[in-house]
């Protein structure tokens, strides 16, 4: 069982997921991507990286995106009531920061998992405050 709140996942944790949810699809789409890559580095010795990036945003996203940011955009732009998230806190990545990351791990030799993103963390509360405040 998943403990309740906003929890921070290692990179060595394999985690728990009801993957009968619909909740859940996502999450367990991203975990069957992993699970392939995993089996391609242990079947043909491959190099891989497993980069699990968080929340994107940048200059030039698309608002009808499905991410965090450009969606409460949208709703905000459009005067209509943002749906909020089961999580109550969250961390960003800008854009540029992501590429960067990304850049770094494909140059590194050793086959690895990664979450990439800021360390610290928001409320969602406080990120849509700051997006009303701004429309």
């Amino acid at each position: 069982m998943v403990p309740p709140g906003p929890v921070r996942i290692r990179e060595d944790v394999v985690g728990s997921l009801n993957y009968l949810d619909p909740l859940h699809y996502y999450a367990q789409s991203k975990r069957t991507a992993e699970t392939l890559i995993s089996a391609y580095h242990h079947l043909y010795s491959l190099q891989t990286h497993i980069v699990r990036l968080f929340n994107i945003y940048g200059p030039h996203m698309y608002l009808d995106d499905s991410r965090m940011i450009p969606e409460w955009i949208s709703t905000a732009m459009q005067n209509v009531d943002i749906i909020l998230p089961q999580a109550k806190e969250c961390s960003f990545l800008y854009v540029t920061d992501a590429i960067d990351g990304l850049v770094k791990i494909m140059g590194m030799e050793k086959s690895d998992v990664w979450n990439l993103g800021h360390p610290s963390s928001y409320t969602i509360s406080e990120s849509i405050s700051k997006i009303l405040a701004l429309t």
